[in-house]
C-alpha cells in the first residue's frame, strides 16, 4: 500500500539550502603588528584641504596623527571558536563567525589605542612589567621544589626577568615617547629628521649616540639661521627670505628641546638594551630565539587532490624536506 498516494509534495520546500555538521573548530589566532602611517598620506591630506587655513591645521595636526598612529609590538589574540551540532545556512554561518571576531576586535580597542608609541606603548609596558613580576615570583618557587641549587638558579632567572620587564620595559617606553615627540616637533617645524636607523644596544652606545645627537641638533639649528633665509630668498625672493628667516629662528629655538629628546631617546634605548642583555646571560641559543620570528611547527601536508587532513608531525617534516630537495622536485610525491 502506497501511503503517499494523493499527497502533493512541494519540491521548492524540499530544497533547503542549509548545512548540517557535528563540529566546527577554529583555533586561536595570535598576531603581532607593527604599524606606521606613511608620511605621504599626511601630504595627501594637505592637497585635499588646499585652503590656507585647513592646510595649516593639517600641517600641525598631521605629524601628531602620524606619530599617534605609529604602533609597535601590538599583540592581538583571538580565542578559539567551537560550534557543535548545528543545522544552519551558509550565509548565517559566515555571519555568525564574522560577528564573533568583530566582537573580539571591539573588546581590544583600548589595547590598540594603548599601543601607540606617542603614549609610550602603555599596553606593551604593562605586559612586560607583569611578565617580569610573574617570572620573579614563579622561578624561585619552581626551583625550591627541586632543591637548593635550583632555587638559587630560579632566583637568578627571576631577577633577570624582573630587570628586563620593569627596567627594560620602562626605559623602552620612555624612549618611544621621546622619539615620537621628537618626530612631531621636527615635522611640524619643517626640519629634517636626522636620527640614525640603528638603535643603541647598551648604555655606552646610548651615551655616545645621545651626545652626538645633541651636538648635531645644536649645529643644525645654528646653521639653519643662515641656511634657511638663503634658500628661501633663492626660491621666492624677499618673501621667501622672510619665510626662511622665520623657519630658521623657529628651528634654532626648538634645538634645545629636540636635542634633549634625541639624547633621551638614545640613552633610554641603551639602558633598555643593557637590561635585555642582562636578562639573556646564561641562556642557550634556542632560548634567545625570538618566538615571533620562529615557526612553531612545519607547514601542514596537503595531498595532490588539495584535501586538508588532520595535522601530522611526521608528514609535516617529510613535506618540509620534499619542498627543499632539488628545488622542490619531489614536492608532488
Amino acid at each position: 500500500m502506497d501511503a503517499t498516494r494523493g499527497v502533493q509534495i512541494d519540491e521548492e520546500q524540499m530544497n533547503v539550502n542549509k548545512l548540517s555538521f557535528g563540529i566546527i573548530m577554529l583555533g586561536s589566532i595570535k598576531s603581532t603588528f607593527n604599524i606606521t602611517l606613511d608620511k605621504s598620506k599626511v601630504e595627501d591630506l594637505k592637497v585635499i584641504y588646499g585652503s590656507a587655513g585647513r592646510s595649516s591645521a593639517v600641517h600641525l595636526v598631521g605629524p601628531l596623527l602620524q606619530s599617534f598612529a605609529s604602533v609597535s609590538d601590538l599583540v592581538i589574540q583571538f580565542h578559539e571558536l567551537i560550534i557543535l551540532e548545528s543545522f544552519i545556512s551558509q550565509d548565517m554561518l559566515v555571519k555568525n563567525i564574522s560577528n564573533y571576531y568583530k566582537y573580539q576586535v571591539k573588546t581590544k580597542v583600548f589595547r590598540i589605542l594603548g599601543s601607540s608609541n606617542l603614549l609610550g606603548n602603555p599596553a606593551g609596558l604593562l605586559d612586560k612589567v607583569g611578565h617580569g613580576v610573574f617570572q620573579m615570583a614563579r622561578d624561585p618557587i619552581i626551583g625550591m621544589r627541586q632543591g637548593p641549587t635550583a632555587f638559587v638558579r630560579g632566583v637568578g632567572t627571576g631577577m633577570q626577568g624582573l630587570v628586563k620587564g620593569v627596567i627594560g620595559g620602562s626605559f623602552n617606553s620612555l624612549g618611544n615617547i621621546s622619539g615620537s615627540v621628537y618626530a612631531v616637533i621636527k615635522s611640524t617645524t619643517g626640519q629634517e629628521d636626522k636620527r640614525s636607523s640603528q638603535n643603541a644596544t647598551g648604555v655606552v652606545s646610548g651615551v655616545k649616540q645621545g651626545v652626538k645627537g645633541f651636538g648635531s641638533e645644536v649645529a643644525s639649528g645654528l646653521a639653519g639661521i643662515v641656511r634657511r633665509p638663503a634658500e628661501g630668498a633663492k626660491r621666492g625672493g624677499f618673501r621667501g627670505f622672510v619665510k626662511g628667516m622665520g623657519k630658521g629662528i623657529v628651528g634654532a629655538i626648538s634645538t634645545p628641546v629636540t636635542g634633549t629628546l634625541r639624547a633621551g631617546e638614545s640613552l633610554s634605548q641603551g639602558i633598555s638594551g643593557t637590561a635585555t642583555a642582562f636578562s639573556n646571560v646564561g641562556k642557550s641559543l634556542i632560548e634567545l630565539l625570538d618566538p615571533k620570528n620562529v615557526r612553531v611547527r612545519e607547514s601542514r601536508r596537503v595531498d595532490l587532490k588539495g584535501r586538508v587532513s588532520a595535522y601530522n608531525d611526521e608528514l609535516a617534516i617529510v613535506n618540509f624536506y620534499l619542498l627543499r630537495i632539488r628545488n622542490g622536485m619531489f614536492a608532488d610525491q
